[in-house]
């Protein structure tokens, strides 16, 4: 890797996202191109955004320099492990 001062890294996250914003605004320029809701913007753990736009807008938004990835928000249910007693024939003396 290469040394990043924190200020470099944060104006790096910055235009990143000036970036974005533009290149959203570009793809949504009229009302047929339907619309979009930037539900929360990421700049300190990682740098990103969660947003709703219609899926045909998504190839669009990966030719944007600022997006490195696309992850679907989906909740994920995992079955709770089964327990079984524990045998008591197993148990050394």
């Amino acid at each position: 890797g290469q040394a990043l001062s924190s200020t470099k890294a944060q104006s790096n996250v910055d235009d990143d996202h000036a970036t974005f914003k533009t290149d959203l605004a570009n793809t949504f320029k009229t009302k047929s191109d339907g619309t979009y809701k930037v539900s929360r913007t990421f700049k300190t753990a990682f740098n990103g955004v969660s947003l709703q736009v219609p899926a045909n807008k998504l190839h669009e938004l990966v030719k944007s320099g600022a997006v490195k990835a696309i992850y679907s928000n989906q909740a994920i249910k995992l079955d709770e492990p089964k327990s079984t007693p524990l045998s008591t024939e197993a148990q050394g003396e």
